[in-house]
């Protein structure tokens, strides 16, 4: 089946490739050095998917690019299940999904979301005792994989809850701000 890595809570710039063989030299897969979301804005994040056969060794390799370092986060995930929109042929996503990458976030942080419809979304920031700190975000937003980036220069190092809210879904997602 189809089989998907990503480093989207890595400290730094990826390249993710997956590799098979028994003999050297062995032999490239799939290899992502950025990440183009729905509407075509390049990040530093690294996504691969392909087609693994049973019985066969697959081998992950995690690079920084020019030499960079840091801590690695390495998922493995079944692809998300989209449908394609006719008319607009952008990739729209099944469910109502939100990831915030990096996570620590030092100075910016990025908010996917991926809305199955068209509505108003709300986006909102609080503290670990429970404080709304900011609102990120108040408006109607198209469906498909959306991207909203945030600043965190004036917010001391700790935990914090972004909160994502539609008309018909609410989700909070924890991660931590570092200086």
């Amino acid at each position: 089946g189809v089989v998907a890595f990503e480093t989207f809570e890595s400290d730094f710039n990826t390249v993710l490739s997956v590799w098979s063989g028994t003999d050297h030299p062995l032999t490239e897969i799939t290899c992502n050095d950025d990440w183009e979301d729905s509407r075509g804005d390049v990040t530093d994040r690294s996504y691969v998917d392909f087609t693994a056969t049973a019985g066969t060794n697959y081998f992950i390799k995690v690079e920084g690019i020019d030499g960079e370092e840091g801590v690695v986060v390495l998922h493995a995930r079944q692809p998300t299940t989209v449908a394609v929109d006719p008319i607009e042929e952008e990739i729209i996503p099944s469910d109502f999904s939100v990831s915030i990458y990096p996570n620590p976030v030092r100075a910016r942080g990025s908010i996917e979301v991926g809305l199955p419809a068209a509505g108003s979304v709300q986006i909102e920031l609080f503290d670990v005792l429970g404080r709304r700190v900011a609102e990120i975000l108040s408006r109607d937003v198209d469906a498909g994989m959306q991207n909203f980036n945030f600043d965190t220069h004036s917010y001391p190092a700790g935990v914090y809850v972004i909160k994502i809210t539609t008309k018909t879904s609410s989700i909070a997602r924890a991660f931590t701000v570092i200086k």
